[in-house]
């Protein structure tokens, strides 16, 4: 799948109906209370159009039923092309993500205010960074909240991955769920979520996507592959810290999106034998 932002991004890959995508954002303006607070300055993603190359390529090695990947890189990366997708089996997203805080003085509320009047906006605080972000689009801004992600139609939609900054935090309410992307994406149909709970590391987000999709592509469970995604990090010299390996937790079904044993009877029919 994808997505976008003006002027930098991560990157955005999907498959399955076999999407993938990469980004580039920069820009300002957008969703109530949240357009006027967001980062107008979004630094380039440097490893989000290698990141989105590298996984479109997997895919396609991969020779998986349903066609190629579809990748969108910079300009095509766009708020209308994502809100288009119909259940990719796959989707990656690598972009710039937002996460208000309900509590920062951006976003202070008046003190006649009650709780339910705060919590309309829930939704609407944490969120994506697509192409048009910062251009004079008419009809798009460029921001996908949380809001518009629970849209979506992802029913038939395996895994989605946001290899995007704190991608994976969001408001909690007692006695309820995390209000965010990962609750958001959930809601659109989606079977398991990969999010970050903090900023990634470029290079090192780059480097887990690329283990991650290798591992998943070769049978293993998605909890399993990010987990030996991770180590992968972990064991190199100088990212030992926990910054650059574990920002990306899994939620929701674990399961081997691609099962060794169909691409053995697939490879088997392909072959004859």
């Amino acid at each position: 799948m994808l997505q976008g932002a003006p002027v930098e991004n991560r990157a955005q890959a999907a498959a399955g109906k076999q999407a993938a995508a990469v980004n580039n954002p920069g820009g300002a303006r957008g969703t109530p209370k949240a357009a006027e607070c967001l980062n107008t300055d979004y630094s380039e993603l440097y490893y989000a159009r290698e990141e989105g190359n590298t996984i479109s390529k997997l895919f396609k090695d991969a020779k998986l039923p349903g066609g190629d990947p579809q990748l969108f890189i910079g300009g095509e990366a766009t708020e209308a092309r994502l809100k288009k997708e119909q259940n990719p089996k796959v989707l990656h997203l690598a972009t710039h993500a937002y996460y208000l805080d309900p509590s920062g003085p951006s976003m202070t509320f008046n003190t006649d205010e009650n709780q339910n009047e705060k919590e309309k906006y829930r939704f609407l605080r944490s969120g994506l960074i697509m192409n048009e972000f910062g251009k004079n689009n008419l009809g798009q801004d460029g921001i996908v909240t949380a809001l518009e992600i629970a849209l979506l139609n992802l029913s038939g939609t395996d895994l989605v991955t946001l290899s995007a900054c704190d991608s994976g935090v969001g408001e909690t309410t007692p006695g309820d769920n995390l209000a965010g992307m990962r609750t958001a994406f959930h809601i659109a149909g989606a079977k398991a979520v990969i999010s970050s709970l903090w900023s990634v590391d470029d290079s090192r987000g780059e480097q887990i996507m690329k283990q991650f999709y290798q591992d998943l592509l070769q049978g293993k469970t998605a909890g399993d592959a990010l987990r030996d995604a991770k180590r992968s990090v972990l064991d190199s010299e100088g990212h030992r810290h926990p910054f650059y390996w574990a920002p990306f937790v899994l939620e929701g079904k674990d399961e081997a999106v691609f099962p060794h044993d169909q691409q053995r009877t697939k490879v088997s029919n392909a072959s004859g034998k």
